[in-house]
C-alpha cells in the first residue's frame, strides 16, 4: 500500500474538517497518479462505474479520490473505507475501481473536467480541493460580489500575502446545480486563468501540482475573507493596501500589479 499517498490525503482531510470547512459529507478532494503501484486490490476490485459525460483525454489515468458519501472526519482515520483509487477506461466513458471505496464523489465531472483541462496545458497540475470556508461562501453571497472585479479588489487589498499566495486571482460563478457537468465544465474554464474558483452560495475549488498547494490557496484566501468581514465591522474606520504600496510589494516578488 501507498502510504505516502494514504498520508497526504489523511492530512488534508483533517485539515478540511478541523478548520470547520467540511461538515457532515461536505467536500471532496482528487489527485492524479502516474500509475496504482503500491495499492493491492481488495475485495470488490474491479467494479465498473459509467460516467455522465466521457473523457477520452483522461482514458488510462490514475486518480485517488473522495467516496461519494464519505465524511472528511473519517478519511482521518479510515482512509480506505472512504477514498478509492479509480483508472479511468473505456476511451474515458467508464472507471474502475482498483482499490479503496466507491463509487466516486458526485462531484466526479467537475474533478474530471478540471483535470482535463490540465492533461495537456498543465501536466505538473494534480490536485483538486472542494470545501467550504465559511467567510468565503459568504463573500460569494453578497450581490456585489458577484462581480469579480469587485471580489478580486476586496480580498487582494486586505492583506499582502493573498497576491503574493495568488497572483491571478478568484473566479466567481453564479449558483449551478453541484455535481452537473455544466459545473464542472465552467470550474475547469475560470481555473486555466484564476487560482480560486467560488461556486456562489456553495463552496470554493482549488487547483496546483500537489495536495498542500492546493490547500494552501484555500487557507489564504479564506484569511483574507476573514479579515474583509472583520474589518468591515468598523466601517470608515478601515485602511486598505493602496496601488502604490501594492505595487512596491509585489515587485520584491516579481509578481506584476494587476486586479
Amino acid at each position: 500500500m501507498n502510504n505516502n499517498i494514504i498520508e497526504k490525503f489523511s492530512k488534508t482531510a483533517g485539515f478540511l474538517y478541523r478548520h470547520g470547512w467540511a461538515e457532515a459529507n461536505a467536500g471532496n478532494i482528487s489527485l492524479r497518479l502516474d500509475d496504482a503501484k503500491g495499492f493491492k486490490s481488495g475485495k470488490n476490485a474491479k467494479d465498473v462505474f459509467t460516467m455522465p459525460v466521457s473523457f477520452p483525454e483522461l482514458d488510462g489515468c490514475y486518480f485517488m479520490i473522495t467516496a461519494t458519501g464519505s465524511r472528511m472526519r473519517d478519511i482521518m482515520d479510515y482512509a480506505q473505507e472512504n477514498i478509492g483509487l479509480i483508472k479511468i477506461t473505456d476511451k474515458g466513458k467508464k472507471y474502475t475501481r482498483l482499490w479503496g471505496r466507491a463509487p466516486a464523489t458526485s462531484e466526479l465531472p467537475a474533478h474530471l473536467m478540471v483535470h482535463k483541462t490540465a492533461v495537456k496545458d498543465k501536466p505538473q497540475y494534480r490536485a483538486v480541493i472542494h470545501t467550504h470556508p465559511a467567510n468565503l461562501i459568504v463573500m460569494s453571497s453578497l450581490k456585489k460580489f458577484q462581480d469579480e472585479k469587485n471580489l478580486n479588489n476586496a480580498l487582494m487589498r486586505v492583506h499582502p500575502e493573498t497576491k503574493i499566495k495568488l497572483p491571478r486571482g478568484f473566479a466567481v460563478l453564479p449558483y449551478i446545480i453541484p455535481g452537473s457537468v455544466e459545473l464542472g465544465d465552467m470550474t475547469a474554464r475560470a481555473l486555466m486563468k484564476r487560482d480560486l474558483v467560488f461556486w456562489s452560495m456553495h463552496g470554493v475549488v482549488s487547483f496546483a501540482e500537489n495536495l498542500e498547494n492546493a490547500l494552501d490557496i484555500i487557507e489564504v484566501a479564506e484569511k483574507a475573507a476573514q479579515l474583509y468581514m472583520m474589518k468591515c465591522q468598523f466601517n470608515d474606520d478601515i485602511i486598505r493596501l493602496e496601488d502604490k504600496q501594492m505595487k512596491s510589494t509585489l515587485d520584491c516578488f516579481g509578481i506584476k500589479f494587476e486586479i
